[in-house]
């Protein structure tokens, strides 16, 4: 028993919230940018911070229930809270800021602002208005063997699911890094040189560069792009005071890729044109 609840009742709870939140999160983004994301950390239709929000609501707001503006006020909080603590924990385990409301007014340190907050006091009304009455009869309509076997089911699926995400993620760290390093070196090959040779750019092969940049042409619906698709703001963390947003990393290093591509063409043209002249030169020496 958790505060009075049992652990059955609570982890379904999760579960059909989560899902609920999936739902509206994917409806939202599509209605919005008019196209299918999977929204959330993990691959499954679930996103555990509306599942944990709403268990932590129900189990420390009941008292408050009946008084309408103060569950509004705590149920902002509370949500706010663990909106907080759940982008510190990730931007700590995974050196990454996964949502960043630093253009919103009103924000802390971009991982919460009032306008989130003030939806999250008004989902906290509406969830023990409707939406509690609706999941606590959902779950007393499934047996209770059954429902048992659909849990423990559904947290192997979410616990082999985690393991591939923080695969896919640490991953993904990785080949961001590398990207960061690429886009540092061609920087300096390109904008922070005044004269760069042919040779030192030959060094940066077509293929080597392929390779490098393979991780931003994988499926879309997998791995990599869903992770960006699902957290468009998502910031790659250097240290405390550097950061880089992955969107405008990717899309600086594609067009970085295009002018690499040009560069390397016209210098091997110049080259090629010199080696013809100094050529026709040595020619016109000897017939002398």
């Amino acid at each position: 028993m958790i505060l009075g609840e049992s652990a059955y009742d609570l982890l379904m709870m999760f579960y059909l919230f989560a899902c609920a939140g999936w739902i509206y999160e994917c409806t939202f983004v599509f209605l919005r940018d008019r196209k299918p994301v999977n929204r959330g950390f993990l691959i499954g239709p679930i996103l555990p911070l509306y599942g944990f929000g709403a268990v932590a609501v129900y189990l420390f707001l009941r008292p408050f229930c009946r008084i309408p503006t103060l569950l509004y006020v705590m149920g902002m909080v509370v949500a706010t809270a663990l909106e907080y603590v759940t982008g510190w924990i990730l931007e700590r385990c995974f050196h990454t800021k996964w949502w960043d409301y630093s253009e919103e007014p009103y924000n802390f340190q971009g991982r919460v602002a009032l306008i989130p907050s003030l939806f999250w006091g008004v989902l906290s009304l509406v969830m023990f208005d409707f939406l509690l009455p609706m999941a606590e009869a959902a779950i007393g309509s499934i047996p209770r063997r059954a429902g048992e076997v659909l849990l423990g089911a559904a947290l192997v699926v979410t616990a082999a699911d985690l393991c591939y995400t923080v695969i896919t993620i640490i991953n993904l760290r990785k080949q961001l890094e590398r990207l960061y390093v690429l886009k540092k070196e061609l920087d300096l090959l390109f904008w922070e040189r005044s004269e760069t040779s042919l040779k030192e750019l030959l060094k940066y092969s077509a293929s080597e560069l392929s390779e490098r940049l393979h991780f931003m042409k994988r499926n879309p619906w997998l791995g990599n792009r869903r992770i960006l698709d699902a957290f468009p703001k998502m910031r790659l963390s250097f240290g405390k005071r550097e950061s880089v947003s992955v969107r405008e990393l990717i899309s600086n290093m594609r067009a970085r890729a295009e002018d690499f591509s040009e560069n390397v063409r016209e210098k091997r043209e110049a080259w090629e044109e010199g080696f013809k002249v100094r050529k026709a030169s040595i020619f016109e020496k000897r017939e002398k």
